[in-house]
């Protein structure tokens, strides 16, 4: 995370050094703030991602399904893989 706060200081100090508005800078750290909140939880929707994915093959495994040949059959979305899901884990 050190990182990625370095990279979004650099980035605000970089932006100030040309473009100073006053009232700005608060809009640019909320902005700030709010991407790196996004970055700290990419984690976690990638372990869910996998969940997702691993459920979805032990689902195709079981039932002979060839998931290379499905997904070439089937238009699949970010929300029909989250609907899968759903109804896997019988929400």
């Amino acid at each position: 995370m050190a990182e990625q706060e370095r990279l979004v200081k650099k980035f605000i100090d970089s932006y100030f050094a040309d473009n100073y508005t006053g009232g700005g800078f608060l809009t640019i750290v909320l902005l700030a703030n709010s991407i790196s909140g996004l970055v700290e939880s990419f984690p976690a929707y990638q372990q869910k991602l996998t969940e997702i994915f691993n459920k979805f093959s032990e689902f195709a495994a079981s039932n002979n399904l060839n998931i290379s040949e499905l997904i070439q059959k089937i238009h699949i979305t970010p929300e029909k893989v989250i609907e899968l899901e759903a109804r896997l884990q019988g929400v």
